[in-house]
């Protein structure tokens, strides 16, 4: 193996990517495990891994999230097949293996056999060497990426791995690293998870200015887009071009809205809006069409890098006649923010005219208990703008939703929202079991619907 390259932009990226999970997608901080530097050792990422799969608090298809940022090789080989492998940070020739493919995929295949296939691996690193300069470098670019010798990566590496996490028929005679599915990082067909990898095969992943491009260009569309509104294929297609690179989205779920539609939202990341200070008035490019309303409030931060992290600018209000189709203009709560970095960003923190979805439960349902609960969380006060509220049989003709225990033990929703039974839309397809979490999800995306249609 030969020298690599320090990289000073894969601590940054990893930095980035957890406080993206913390900040927008709410994960509590016990829940993520962070390796940066000199903890990123072989023994500590397959250890991780390891967790990961022997983790008892972690339910079936909750969403799973593998990053990595650093460097990656590939094993020349005279086969079809060559390895491909990640490089941690105390890999030596001849001492210290790097981790190859086969082996993550064994690791990857424990997780997904004891906790479902709801796994998402984001790589920023090579699929293969080519780590020494070339065209489209520069001394502020570094390639992600070593050169690996044919004797880096044993044949008879990590075979205990292997025998601990697959079935029996993924094993061959000759070794019981002979995996089910193909070699290399990218498989169309595999099934235990999703890989968004920063580069094609033969291609380049670079940094510069401190940063991965593909993790710069991946969370700055993660930052505008929530992930219950965007698939894993449409990633590719919606985030900013990155020369010399082609990010690769693999996997039989690739269709898939991302981590399953599973993660629990802090609301204010369904409404992030661009505004200007124009002829000194605050445009908001949003409007009517994005669901504001009267005495809707916004805060305002320098850029989408800082939202959430920073101190804010500034609060500022829509006033119903400054409310257009497509803009709105803002005024401010107490002290006007002053000048902006155009465009500044504004989290909307507080619902205007309410668009309560009222729903209906017969009073003598055995869950009524679960509803109030949730109904109490998300009418609350906070930036959740898509709210609900039970309505008792006196009112039930303002429902829109109505709810049903059957003789199952299992919930129903009837729909009664005008406009969608006037197209054929008059009950969800499928009953469920009356878990909260599920309830919760449902009712969630049942409020976001009554709040747009409306």
């Amino acid at each position: 193996m030969t020298a690599y390259d320090r990289l000073s932009g894969a601590v940054p990226d990893a930095d980035a990517m957890n406080n993206y999970l913390q900040a927008y997608l709410n994960v509590p901080p016990d829940q993520i495990t962070n390796l940066r530097d000199k903890e990123a050792t072989r023994s500590n990422i397959i250890a991780a891994f390891e967790n990961l799969r022997d983790n008892l608090k972690i339910k079936h298809q909750d969403p799973i999230l593998i990053y990595y940022a650093g460097h990656g090789g590939e094993v020349p080989s005279k086969k079809k097949d060559k390895i491909q492998a990640l490089i941690p940070a105390d890999c030596v020739a001849g001492e210290i293996p790097p981790i190859p493919d086969r082996t993550i995929a064994a690791l990857i295949n424990g997780i997904s056999t004891k906790h479902g296939n709801n796994i998402t691996v984001i790589l920023d690193c090579c699929h293969s060497g080519s780590g020494t300069r070339g065209g489209g470098e520069t001394d502020e670019t570094t390639v992600r990426g070593c050169e690996l010798g044919p004797n880096d990566v044993p044949d008879d590496l990590d075979e205990h791995i292997c025998k601990e996490n697959l079935e029996p028929e993924a094993t061959t005679e000759s070794s019981t690293c002979g995996l089910r599915f193909a070699k290399g990082f990218a498989m169309k067909d595999m099934n235990s998870h999703i890989l968004l990898a920063a580069c094609g095969a033969g291609e380049r992943a670079r940094e510069d200015r401190g940063h991965g491009r593909f993790t710069d260009a991946l969370l700055e569309l993660l930052r505008t887009v929530p992930p219950d509104q965007i698939t894993y294929a449409d990633i590719l297609l919606k985030m900013p071009r990155i020369d010399g690179q082609n990010p690769q989205c693999e996997g039989y779920h690739r269709n898939r809205i991302l981590f399953d539609s599973k993660v629990r939202l802090p609301t204010s990341r369904h409404n992030i809006y661009e505004v200007n200070l124009e002829k000194k008035k605050y445009i908001l490019q949003g409007g009517r069409a994005h669901g504001i309303t009267d005495g809707a409030e916004f805060t305002l931060y320098r850029n989408r890098e800082v939202a959430l992290v920073e101190e804010p600018l500034g609060v500022m209000f829509a006033r119903e006649d400054n409310i257009n189709p497509f803009t709105t203009i803002l005024e401010p709560v107490g002290n006007a923010p002053g000048a902006l970095e155009n465009p500044a960003i504004a989290i909307q923190t507080k619902a205007g005219a309410s668009k309560d979805l009222p729903i209906y439960v017969p009073l003598e349902s055995q869950y009524m208990h679960l509803f109030e609960a949730i109904a109490r969380e998300m009418s609350g006060t906070g930036p959740d703008l898509c709210k609900i509220k039970l309505v008792d049989e006196a009112e039930k003709d303002k429902a829109k939703l109505e709810i049903v225990a059957t003789q199952k033990n299992q919930l129903t929703f009837k729909v009664l929202e005008k406009q969608a039974i006037e197209h054929g839309f008059t009950c969800m397809p499928h009953a469920i079991d009356p878990d909260i979490d599920d309830l919760h999800h449902i009712l969630r995306a049942a409020s976001h619907y009554h709040f747009y249609l409306n």
